[in-house]
């Protein structure tokens, strides 16, 4: 285990002369764009949350609204017959009407 750390070490150093400092800032630049890449990732996460919220609160106000419209053509059809009911004869009642009128004529 001793003999891999100072495998290690030595292989760092050889890094360092071939590379030198060019290759820590590569690493560092790496690093500030993974960190930055991070950040925007949770900012967008963050964003599609809300845009997810904002959509489900409007499904939930468009059903609710057709609800009531579609309640509110219930009612107006239901009223608009009991009134045709009630001011319309029917067949039979207008047969038997006939049917009087016509015994007493």
């Amino acid at each position: 285990m001793e003999n891999d750390s100072y495998t290690n070490s030595r292989i760092e150093a050889v890094k360092d002369l071939i590379f030198g400092q060019n290759l820590k800032e590569y690493e560092e630049k790496l690093q500030a764009i993974y960190a930055k890449m991070s950040q925007q990732n949770a900012q967008i996460q963050s964003e599609m949350n809300s845009l997810r919220s904002q959509l489900m609160d409007s499904i939930a106000s468009m059903e609710s609204k057709m609800l009531s419209q579609i309640e509110d053509v219930r009612r107006a059809t239901e009223s608009e017959l009991n009134r045709q009911n009630t001011t319309h004869l029917s067949k039979e009642a207008v047969s038997s009407i006939l049917t009087q009128i016509a015994r007493n004529i």
